[in-house]
């Protein structure tokens, strides 16, 4: 007979998170250091949020939050706000850890308070592994074409490589 009387299954939380990140696996591929670098963990509260507001989060978009993360852990953050398109996540950089989410505002505006850092990811952020799912060169906008992205535009070349004109 089993003195066990809890409820069965995987507890769900940021403790068990906490103790998954605890037991994760070195692999071949990129070593500790990398792997605790890219774990993030996701708070109860902001996992509801994000099943509510029909937020899901692709692979390289997890990875972009966790840069802005190691981004703002970097410059010493407590408590950060990083904007990602339309959506907004408050984390914890110290402890990679989303706390909450929540949307952009269609209209008017929103405060966010209590936090010492804000980081913007923009579309066309990139890294060693290409440009974020989603981004595009250039979007119709009420029938216009838009101007491209600055990420997207280059210099004449003039001569001696360097782009600018002497």
């Amino acid at each position: 007979m089993s003195a066990f009387s809890g409820p069965v299954g995987p507890k769900v939380g940021p403790a068990a998170q906490s103790r998954a990140a605890g037991s994760a696996r070195v692999d071949d591929s990129g070593g500790f250091e990398d792997l605790l670098h890219e774990k993030l963990v996701f708070s109860q509260h902001a996992t509801s949020r994000m099943q509510k507001r029909g937020i899901h989060l692709t692979q390289n978009q997890r990875h972009e939050l966790s840069r802005a993360m190691e981004a703002a852990q970097n410059k010493g953050s407590k408590q950060a706000a990083v904007i990602m398109g339309p959506d907004i996540f408050i984390v914890a950089p110290q402890a990679r850890t989303v706390i909450t989410s929540l949307s952009s505002p269609q209209e008017g505006m929103k405060v966010i308070t209590q936090v010492d850092a804000v980081v913007y990811v923009s579309r066309t952020s990139t890294d060693s592994h290409g440009p974020t799912e989603g981004a595009t060169g250039t979007r119709q906008t009420a029938g216009a074409p838009t101007a491209p992205h600055w990420s997207l535009l280059s210099l004449p070349e003039d001569g001696d490589g360097t782009g600018r004109n002497s």
